[in-house]
């Protein structure tokens, strides 16, 4: 069993109570429990402290905090960003985690003096 389903349960909550008290809507949770959805660490480590979970069952969750970085984790990681910086991010509602049809893009551009700067763009996604 998921350890929020399970917290859920022993607080006695419904999963649309529960989901509200974390500060999530119902469909993120619900995709939380299932494997369908992502938090960030920050948000993680906020429902951990919200539910005062104990040291081992907070390790159960996000394994071992912080994450040891190694050269494996670092390349991996990466990887992911380069991608995404190929691919486009995808742009999410901050409040309820639902996409917003919107891809964000990055790209570093030479600043004509040997630096380099950061340029965003955002297109609708179904024009990228």
């Amino acid at each position: 069993m998921h350890i929020l389903e399970a917290q859920r349960r022993q607080h006695t909550m419904s999963v649309a109570d529960f989901a509200a008290w974390l500060g999530l809507s119902q469909d993120v949770y619900e995709r939380l429990i299932c494997g369908d959805a992502e938090l960030s660490d920050d948000r993680r480590l906020a429902i951990a402290d919200q539910l005062d979970l104990s040291p081992e069952r907070r390790e159960a969750w996000l394994g071992p905090w912080p994450p040891v970085m190694t050269p494996e984790r670092q390349a991996h990681i990466a990887a992911i960003i380069a991608e995404a910086n190929e691919q486009g991010w995808i742009c999410v509602d901050p409040d309820t985690l639902e996409p917003t049809g919107e891809l964000l893009f990055m790209h570093r551009i030479s600043d004509g003096t040997g630096g380099w700067r950061e340029e965003v763009t955002i297109r609708p996604a179904e024009d990228a």
